[in-house]
This record gives structure tokens, C-alpha cells and sequence, in this order.
């Protein structure tokens, strides 16, 4: 009986053994088989992961041969097959030189997305401001017509951000255009605007149809210690309507490209702007709370944006905010790193509708900028350029401290000369920004060019009374007073019986007028 129970019990216990190793391993499996599929997970992520970024690279390689992105929004590859994934890659936006990629890759059960921007390289970091400085020029001395065929004043610089390249040469040029098919290029020069029509500091001349490589000769050298200005580009018929790209060629292969677009300018006239509610904040750094308003009855779109400030100790701009986006940062899109006074940044475009208003809600410098006197203009893409003051130090209303003597006014064939100006402030630079000449007994003479301490300020053909957009010239607190050296008109007949008024209008966007008649 009792050796009956213990064979019993034995194999009970077998029993149990049996069960419990048999859940043991069934958890051992299920650990397996879970770290394997978490593990699978990892590599298929790392897998999807590489595809995406591999769909990035490839568009950048598929957009290196096109100058202007601005049409390749859409599709570039549907489930296409790359190792062992499949991949998707789309461009979401784009402009000429900038686009926003999206790459979407599968590997297995696992996907990757990834978004990022792509911009155009700047060869050789050359930085080419332009449709801040750059306008188009009556061409009044030809004697084929009183047409707009000279672009002026097209300005290069070598930022210096890449240190391979301290000195940069440009031996070629590029020019492309819309529309006008028998449109011609006739001369590139770097020699000042003069009235004769000689070969002085000529580049390049001749006659060439869009797309044609023109040599440069002698080739540009820009170090980071200078600039160049390519003060001529004279074309065969009226340039005012007609966007036009430039493809700056460098002697290491690569390419500088340039869009200047230039029109009769309505954007910018329906543009206002107020800075009754900016301040300061971050030390003094972070200029705030700009409005911009579309007063027009047209959307617009602001393609650049460029700061001035008074004073310039070397301070510079870091980023720009607006309608709470980063348009422009020291990372780009173009220049890249923090710029100084009087550079256009190549923001992403920003539109504003009929009637809209927008805040500018932030712009940030690298030191205090409370007793400078900050200047923006916006460019458009029709070509036009609105000016506003956006910060002046509390108390200070610039034509109150513009002094200006007229007593030695005089006239000398077809200039006036003899004026001076200077800033009655012991503190705060003032600046000049326009100049309107209107004259009694009214006539058909024009103002040509206004020369200021030693600089053309500006030139071209003004109507009595027309705005003349000069290059801003700071006048200094407690300097002595500057030579306005001359206002040249286009003919001396009745110069010296008129009756002149000069209106000065300063960074603040406040205006000084003087009243005087030139000694003959």
C-alpha cells in the first residue's frame, strides 16, 4: 500500500516539472521572439531612416544643374525602389534659389519622414547685393532715345565666411532675361556712370543674346577687404518691365546667381508702416512689434529686407521674425552668418493681401541698438523698394537737428554749389535718405546728379520736384559741417534767376526744407 502512494507522488512531481518547464520556455520564446521583433523595429527605423536621408542628397544632386528652383514644386519620385525601401521625395515650396524637401522612405513595417531646406550654394561664399543698390538708369546721352537701358551700380562682395577662399575671381557673366527675344547686351563696365560712351574700364562689349557666356576681361579679383561694383550693364532696348538673371562664373567652376527685377514699382507705394508699438527688449538687442500694412488693392510679396542704423560701430543683424516665422537667420537662406548695415538679406518670401497687415515681431542684433537711429527697406518683386524708420532714440525727430547754410549758394555752369550740411545733435547721428529740388520760374531742366562729401549720391534725370533716392549718408554728431558739393542740372539756361527749394528727407522720414536763390 504504502509503495503504491509513492509511485503516485513521483509522478505528481514529474508532472509539475513537466508543466513548469514547458511555461518557462514559453516565456523564454515570447522574450525572444519580442526582443528579435524590437530589434528587427531598430534596424528597420535605422534602415528607413538612411533611405530618407539618401532621398535629401539626391534632390539636392537633381537640382544642381538648374539655376531657378522656383518651377520644380511637386513630385520628384513616387515609390521609388532604393536599398531594399521604397522612397518618395517631393519639393512642398520653392523660389529661385531656395526649396523645402520632403523625403519620405519605408523599409519593412517601418517609414521615415523627413523635411528640410535646401539652398542654391553661393559659389566661393561671394555675397552680391543688388536690388537694394541697384536701379535702372535714364539713358538721356544716347542718341538712339530717352529709353531705360542701363542697370547701375550691381555690387560684389567676398563675405569671407569660407576661408578657402580669401580672394575670389570672377572671369565670366551670364545674362538671362524674360521675354523680349531680340533683347541684346551690349556692355558690362566697372567705370562710374559718365555722359561719354567711350570703353574706359570696359569688362565686356558687344551685342549678345541671352544665355551667351560673356569672358570678363580683365577678370574681377574680390578679396575680403574690398568690393566691386559693376557700375554699367547697358542692354539694347528698355529694360523697366523684364526680370533678369545674372550668373556670376568663378575661376573654381562654380556659380554665383543673381535675380534683379525691375518695374514701374506699384508694390511698394501701397506699403505703410508703424513702429508706434515697437520696443526693445533682450538688452537692448531685439528690436519688436513693427507693423506692416498692404494698404493697395493687390497682393504683394516682399523678397528682401534690408536694416540701416546710424552710428555704425560694427554692430550687426542675427535673425528676422515675421508673422511669427524666422524669414532670414544667420543660417540663411542667403547671406549667410550675421550681416551689417546696408546688406540686403534674401529672405523667404513673404506675401501680403490687399489690406492685410502683418508684424514684423522680431529683429535681432548683436549689441544695443537703442541709440541708433534703424532704417528697413523691403524689396518687391516687381522691382519696387519701400523705405521706413523703424527705431529713432526717444526725443529725437531728425530735421530738427539738419542744419543747413545756404548763404554761400552760387551757381557754376550747370551745378549749384556752395551748401552745407550738418547734424546740431552732440550725440545722435542723423541721416539723409532723399532729396527733392523743386525751382521757380518752372522749366523742362532736370537735376542730374547730387554730389555730398566728396560722393555721388545719386544720378539720373528728376523733374522739378520729382524724388530723387539717394544712397543714405550719415552725418555725424559733433562733426564739422559736410560739403554739399553740387546739384548738377541737365542745362545752365535760367539757373541763376531761379528760386530753389531743397527738401532733405531724413532716416526718420521727417522732412527739412531751404529756400534760397544761387549767386550767379
Amino acid at each position: 500500500m504504502f509503495k503504491q502512494k509513492t509511485r503516485g507522488f513521483s509522478l505528481m512531481g514529474v508532472i509539475l516539472i513537466t508543466v513548469l518547464l514547458a511555461s518557462a520556455t514559453a516565456v523564454i520564446m515570447s522574450y525572444v521572439i519580442r526582443q528579435s521583433k524590437q530589434i528587427n523595429q531598430s534596424v528597420g527605423g535605422d534602415y528607413a531612416r538612411s533611405i530618407a536621408e539618401m532621398g535629401v542628397n539626391m534632390a539636392q544632386e537633381h537640382l544642381q544643374s538648374d539655376d531657378d528652383w522656383s518651377n520644380n514644386v511637386g513630385d520628384l519620385w513616387t515609390d521609388k525602389n532604393v536599398a531594399g525601401g521604397a522612397l518618395n521625395v517631393s519639393i512642398t515650396a520653392a523660389r529661385w534659389d531656395w526649396c523645402l524637401v520632403r523625403s519620405e522612405a519605408t523599409y519593412g513595417e517601418e517609414s521615415y519622414v523627413l523635411t528640410c531646406d535646401i539652398n542654391l550654394p553661393v559659389a566661393s561664399e561671394v555675397l552680391l547685393t543688388h536690388a537694394m543698390n541697384s536701379y535702372v538708369y535714364k539713358d538721356d546721352d544716347d542718341d538712339d532715345g530717352n529709353d531705360s537701358k542701363v542697370i547701375r551700380d550691381v555690387t560684389l562682395r567676398n563675405t569671407g565666411i569660407n576661408p578657402d577662399f580669401p580672394t575670389v575671381t570672377i572671369n565670366a557673366m551670364v545674362v538671362d532675361w524674360d521675354g523680349y527675344t531680340d533683347q541684346r547686351i551690349k556692355k558690362v563696365s566697372i567705370n562710374p556712370p559718365d555722359d561719354d560712351d567711350d570703353d574706359d574700364g570696359n569688362l565686356w562689349s558687344g551685342e549678345a543674346d541671352k544665355g551667351t557666356v560673356l569672358a570678363l576681361s580683365p577678370a574681377l579679383s574680390i578679396n575680403t577687404a574690398n568690393v566691386k561694383v559693376l557700375s554699367t550693364l547697358k542692354f539694347k532696348r528698355n529694360i523697366e518691365t523684364t526680370a533678369y538673371r545674372l550668373a556670376f562664373r568663378t575661376s573654381d567652376g562654380s556659380t554665383v546667381n543673381l535675380r534683379v527685377k525691375f518695374g514701374t514699382g506699384s508694390q511698394a507705394s501701397g506699403i505703410q508702416s508703424s513702429k508706434t508699438e515697437a520696443y526693445l527688449d533682450g538688452n537692448n538687442k531685439m528690436l519688436k512689434n513693427v507693423r506692416l500694412t498692404n494698404s493697395g488693392s493687390t497682393a504683394v510679396s516682399v523678397i528682401q529686407m534690408l536694416f540701416k542704423w546710424s552710428s555704425d560701430q560694427g554692430e550687426k543683424v542675427t535673425k528676422v521674425v515675421l508673422r511669427g516665422k524666422t524669414v532670414w537667420a544667420e543660417f540663411g537662406p542667403n547671406p549667410v552668418g550675421a550681416q551689417s548695415s546696408d546688406y540686403a538679406l534674401d529672405i523667404k518670401d513673404v506675401g501680403l493681401a490687399a489690406g492685410e497687415s502683418v508684424t514684423v515681431n522680431e529683429i535681432d542684433f548683436n549689441s544695443d541698438i537703442s541709440q541708433k537711429i534703424v532704417t528697413m527697406n523691403l524689396a518687391f518683386t516687381d522691382g519696387s523698394i519701400a523705405s521706413f524708420n523703424i527705431w529713432s532714440p526717444v526725443g529725437i525727430v531728425q530735421s530738427d537737428y539738419l542744419k543747413v547754410v545756404t548763404s554761400n549758394a552760387r551757381v557754376n555752369s550747370k551745378k549749384i554749389e556752395g551748401l552745407t550740411l550738418q547734424d546740431l545733435s552732440s550725440t545722435v547721428n542723423i541721416s539723409v535718405t532723399k532729396m527733392f529740388v523743386s525751382w521757380s520760374p518752372a522749366d523742362s531742366n532736370k537735376v542730374k546728379k547730387i554730389k555730398l562729401d566728396n560722393d555721388t549720391v545719386w544720378s539720373g534725370t528728376a523733374s522739378n520736384g520729382a524724388v530723387c533716392d539717394m544712397d543714405d549718408t550719415t552725418l555725424a554728431a559733433g562733426h564739422a559741417a559736410y560739403d554739399l558739393d553740387y546739384i548738377e542740372f541737365n542745362s545752365s539756361s535760367g539757373l541763376s534767376s531761379y528760386a530753389v527749394t531743397v527738401n532733405f528727407i531724413m532716416g526718420d522720414a521727417t522732412t527739412k526744407s531751404v529756400y534760397f536763390t544761387p549767386l550767379p
